[in-house]
């Protein structure tokens, strides 16, 4: 420090001591300063092992290893130091109060932006997409000077509860800065995956669940597209025309449908990024950031091409059992420590794998907090990300995603005179302590933290466990596809055409080539010896709700605007094992808790693939109705300080489902009336703008089309009937009547309708609706022509559905072949992928399950399952649970496995 002629020597050396180490007893130095002698990252420009930062006016005024000091400049010789730019946190709530916070996460009103409900609609919640993070800031000096001795000069606060949550401000980390500081404000919209209360399926409205958080986002969207159309056009020619509604919520939206706007949507887990990419797709013009990416690395595909803020939230040791993260990994307290210390490691090596990938990314805290932001930052160095880049990432890349990088990020004349100091090298060196920090050009000196005691210190620490991984990949290998396969000498029951004795199935491409007695393998195949064994079609259950993330977006009784696609994970311990049981496909449902529930999902077990590798595409798409006491919650309506919810008797559930079909048919009318007054559009008419797309009704339309199945939780017989009647008045058929405990009671109605019917093999009178049900209920279904399914409506039944069929043999005298239809081809056609599926024939793909004994026997297991010619279960070769649990990294207990619904 230069002294002043006028001030004597000790004052100024006191002044240094206060300033060193009680910075909370000084204020910001402002003024005209020249850092000299200083090692300099300028990050864009390379670095200056020995220059001079001249600061005038809050901005740099000149940077170099020759410039001239200014006479009127304060010195500070920096020698052995370091400076960089100041550090840019993009996930921060600094700012805002825990009441604000809460208010929001269960806040805003239902309005345009939410679906059309029918009568007893939910209440709406989590819209605040009008809320201004800068109306409400106030930075207090302690959560500033926090940020400050790590380094932090600017952060990103943004809203961090709900579904659709509002509007970020970029604030500099000075002492009691609010809204009126902000550097840019709005920055970015955000959205999230929290609904109503900031949790799925409370007390809080919709949406309820992960499913009705993204039904309810892209109606929100759809509907600010329409806003926007209208408000412009009501502008640019308002005569004659009724003036739009004024929604300041939807307004908040118009900038970020048309890509003015970003939209920081925030996705930590890999399903989480899949589905905000899947948003993005929908609405291209949506100019989104993925923020969090804490599974970045097994979503490297879906990340190319958007950007990215990776959060830099790591798992604390807490002991020898388990880590803190709940968010990302998703631990239980019986993983094994070398599971989550493999997991941390990977998490920690997040940041390298995706820039090794090559996708351009910022580094965030993740909320953590500006100490954990800077100590974390050093640990993804010490994983494999370059320094440079994760400076870069941590100033320039952050800056400029916040808008700002032409005057933030990086140490260049002309920009913000925000700098940190360091001595002990850079900034991200594990010895470097963070020493000056300049923010808007006010200069902050940082107290060195005291020493801890040698005995404190060591107190808690951890044994770090062995990590038995090496790099193993995350997932269970998946072999490769071998273009050429035979299975030979194998007993063959093809479902469709009889069984064949000693045959041979030859597969090319994952199709079936070949089936016979005498089928010649070529040269080069990868030879299957099916000596003594038996060979069935792939196993398909009708009725599953493996692997979901939450079943039933119970707010409403009519949610067709959701889909369990939203909610599926790939991960699911029991798609293995179900896989294990010879199950190659199987029809995800929604809950029964809805009159008309969520759309389907049909799945082939393809485990270890990324969730979206799972869709079977060629399936059509279905919806989940659903009729008696769980539509009516006759046991546990208006539980939880909940009203009842409409309907409550049988008649209400009638007169719901033609009221929604009702309303659908005048929606599709509108639309087709539109589709004709485009067509007869003439250049200089006034603009048309299309009606309001409902995404509850989409689906509905689909139904009365034919391009939607429906299949429907039944099991008394006079509901089955007023449901084939409800879909023969308004002209659509339903292709799956699920459980249907009394179809036997009306099999030839369920028959005449072309209706299928998917039971259970031997349960009967758990509940007052299924008193009548009777084991014989499939052979005398089936008997009278109906298309009927063995199905397990459970995880665990799931693994023996070949044994659930022969009960059809033992209870009603059902052939063999018609048993294994029953789980197999039959549930292909009830799903409407009997063309690719189902059976062994030629064409088909080779979904296969390859047994130790006949499939009725009682001693036989699965040996060998593939789909689609690839071996994704093999009994010799099939990892221990253990081996599982830690190659998942998922506990057991929180795999999202369903009930039966």
């Amino acid at each position: 420090m230069m002294l002043s002629p006028t001030i004597p020597r000790r004052i100024v050396l006191g002044i240094v001591f206060v300033s060193l180490f009680c910075p909370s007893a000084m204020s910001a130095q402002s003024g005209t300063w020249a850092l000299t002698n200083v090692r300099i990252e300028t990050v864009t420009k390379g670095v200056i092992e020995k220059g001079t930062i001249v600061i005038r006016g809050g901005l740099l005024v000149a940077v170099g290893a020759d410039v001239t000091i200014p006479a009127d400049a304060r010195v500070l010789d920096l020698s052995k130091r370091t400076v960089s730019p100041g550090l840019i946190d993009l996930t921060s709530t600094a700012g805002l109060s825990a009441t604000a916070t809460a208010a929001a996460a269960g806040g805003g009103r239902g309005g345009a932006g939410t679906p059309a409900t029918a009568t007893g609609g939910p209440s709406f919640s989590g819209f605040d997409a009008d809320r201004k993070v800068s109306e409400e800031l106030h930075l207090s000096p302690g959560d500033a000077r926090s940020a400050r001795e790590s380094g932090v000069t600017v952060a990103l606060v943004a809203p961090s509860r709900g579904a659709l949550r509002g509007l970020s401000a970029l604030i500099p980390m000075k002492d009691s800065a609010d809204g009126s500081d902000a550097l840019r404000s709005p920055v970015a919209e955000h959205f999230g995956f929290s609904g109503g209360g900031g949790g799925f399926g409370g007390a809080g409205g919709y949406p309820g669940t992960i499913m009705g958080v993204i039904a309810y986002q892209r109606q929100a969207l759809y509907d600010a597209r329409r806003h926007g159309q209208l408000a412009d056009r009501w502008a640019t020619s308002p005569r004659g025309l009724t003036r739009p509604e004024n929604d300041p919520k939807l307004a908040a939206l118009v900038p970020v449908v048309r890509g003015t706007l970003p939209l920081f949507y925030d996705a930590n887990v890999e399903n989480e990024i899949r589905r905000a990419v899947k948003i993005n797709k929908e609405f291209d013009s949506v100019k989104m950031t993925i923020v969090g990416a804490t599974e970045g690395w097994q979503a490297l595909d879906a990340l190319a091409g958007h950007s990215v803020v990776v959060s830099l939230n790591f798992p604390n040791a807490t002991s020898t059992t388990g880590w803190s993260y709940r968010n990302a990994m998703r631990h239980a307290e019986s993983d094994s420590a070398a599971a989550d210390l493999a997991a941390r490691k990977l998490i920690e090596g997040n940041a390298a794998a995706i820039n090794k990938a090559g996708i351009k990314f910022a580094l965030a805290s993740g909320g953590t907090g500006a100490a954990a932001f800077l100590a974390n930052a050093r640990k993804a160095v010490a994983a494999g990300l370059p320094a440079d880049v994760a400076l870069a990432a941590m100033t320039i890349r952050a800056a400029e995603l916040a808008g700002l990088g032409e005057a933030l990020g990086s140490i260049e004349v002309g920009k913000i005179a925000n700098l940190v100091v360091t001595e002990g090298g850079g900034i991200l060196a594990d010895s470097a302590k963070v020493r000056t920090v300049f923010v808007d050009g006010d200069r902050f000196e940082i107290a060195a933290a005291p020493a801890a005691a040698p005995a404190l210190a060591q107190q808690g620490a951890a044994t770090p466990a062995a990590d038995p991984w090496n790099g193993t990949p995350l997932r269970i290998p998946v072999p490769a596809a071998a273009k050429l396969v035979a299975i030979t000498n194998a007993t063959i029951l093809t479902a469709s055409h009889g069984t064949i004795q000693n045959g041979t199935i030859l597969i090319r491409d994952g199709k079936i080539a070949a089936i016979g007695a005498n089928i010649a393998v070529p040269a080069g195949a990868r030879i299957i010896d099916g000596t003594g064994k038996f060979v069935t079609p792939g196993i398909i259950d009708a009725h599953s709700h493996s692997s979901l993330q939450g079943i039933n977006e119970g707010s409403s009784s009519v949610t067709s605007q959701v889909c369990i696609c939203d909610a599926f994970r790939e991960d699911g311990l029991t798609l293995y094992r179900q896989l294990a049981g010879g199950v190659t496909a199987a029809n995800i449902l929604h809950g029964s808790a809805n009159t008309i529930g969520g759309q389907n999902l049909v799945v082939k077990m393809r485990f270890g693939l990324p969730v979206d590798s799972m869709r079977f595409d060629k399936a059509p798409p279905g919806i989940k109705f659903a009729l008696g006491e769980n539509v009516r919650q006759t046991n546990g309506g208006g539980g939880n300080g909940r009203a009842p919810r409409y309907p409550r008797t049988r008649m209400g559930v009638e007169e719901l489902l033609r009221d929604s079909f009702t309303r659908a048919v005048a929606y599709r009318a509108e639309w087709e009336e539109f589709a004709k007054a485009k067509a007869a559009w003439k250049k200089g008419q006034l603009e048309l703008i299309p009606p309001r797309r409902d995404v509850q009704l989409d689906p509905l339309v689909e139904v009365l089309e034919g391009k939607r199945l429906v299949h429907a939780h039944s099991y008394r017989s006079d509901e089955i009937l007023m449901l084939l009647r409800v879909a023969k008045d308004f002209g659509f058929r339903v292709a799956s009547l699920q459980h249907v405990l009394e179809g036997y009671k009306v099999a030839d109605e369920i028959a005449a309708a072309g209706t299928g019917a998917s039971t259970f093999a031997d349960e009967w009178a758990y509940k007052l609706e299924a008193y009548d049900a009777i084991p014989f209920n499939a052979a005398l279904m089936a008997e009278r022509g109906v298309n009927v399914t063995i199905n397990s409506d459970s995880d665990e039944r799931a693994r023996r559905l070949y044994q659930d069929a022969a009960k059809a043999m033992h209870y009603g005298g059902t052939s063999e072949q018609e048993a294994l239809k029953m789980v197999t081809l039959n549930a292909a056609m009830q799903l409407g992928i009997d063309k690719y599926t189902g059976s062994i024939d030629v064409g088909k793909d080779a979904d296969i399950a390859i047994f130790s004994a006949h499939p009725f026997s009682p001693a036989a297991r699965v040996e060998m399952t593939l789909v689609d010619g690839r071996i994704f279960f093999d009994r010799k070769t099939a990892p221990t649970l253990e081996a599982l649990l830690q190659a998942t990294r998922r506990p057991h207990a929180a795999m999202g496995d369903g009930g039966s619904e």
